[in-house]
């Protein structure tokens, strides 16, 4: 839930350039609905394959490695003001 929730959706509004909020909101919502279509298919394969705890350790590596590209390359959004 943490990958779908408020806090990516308002990344997405921030990071868009101006006047372009609605359509990176589509683009997110788009991408976030394909992988919790996908996700669970992808990852009942591997369980039915590999039994469920390489599944669950891919689902792991996956959220770990997405939580780190992250860290390194999503630029800040925070605008300081000088209002008192």
């Amino acid at each position: 839930m943490s990958v779908g929730s408020a806090a990516p959706a308002t990344y997405a509004a921030d990071t868009a350039p101006p006047g372009m909020n609605a359509s990176a909101m589509g683009a997110y919502r788009t991408m976030a609905d394909i992988g919790y279509v996908i996700g669970p298919l992808a990852l009942g394969v591997v369980a039915d394959l590999a039994g469920p705890v390489p599944a669950l350790l891919l689902g792991a590596g996956l959220m770990a490695a997405s939580g780190l590209v992250f860290a390194l390359f999503a630029p800040e959004t925070y605008r300081a003001t000088n209002k008192i």
